[in-house]
């Protein structure tokens, strides 16, 4: 990631079953987030992304209610009718270099889990991040 001031911007472009609004030119660190299926996506109104250490496994993490401690996160992005329309963008700052398992709950308006998301090995680099994807599955 491109840092300036000690800061760092992670854009998350999501994805409605492999399109996504934005120019290929924009040069931005990103997150891609997929869903299996247009229902899941048309019921998640909440996203809640963590990062967890390379030492945990998607199986631990997802199997754990709540959720187990993250190293960052988690971040909450709002998922409404705009943000399935261009994706949403939020920011996270001071992303220490490192690897990660990213762990993604979708959640719907009462907070009812309606799905879930794992990408495990994922690298931050000095400089810049490995390229994320996360595919959101029913759970």
């Amino acid at each position: 990631m491109r840092r300036g001031a000690g800061r760092a911007v992670l854009a998350c472009c999501v994805l409605a079953l492999g399109g996504c609004g934005g120019s290929e030119a924009e040069v931005v660190p990103r997150m891609e987030l997929e869903f299996t299926s247009q229902a899941l996506f048309a019921d998640a109104a909440l996203l809640a992304i963590y990062f967890y250490g390379e030492d945990q496994s998607c199986e631990q993490i997802r199997a754990s209610q709540p959720r187990p401690t993250s190293i960052l996160g988690p971040y909450r992005a709002n998922l409404d009718d705009a943000g399935r329309q261009s994706g949403i963008v939020f920011r996270v700052d001071a992303v220490p270099v490192g690897t990660y398992t990213v762990f993604v709950d979708a959640l719907d308006l009462n907070g009812g889990l309606v799905g879930t998301g794992c990408s495990p090995g994922q690298r931050v680099l000095e400089r810049d991040v490995a390229a994320i994807k996360v595919t959101i599955q029913d759970s």
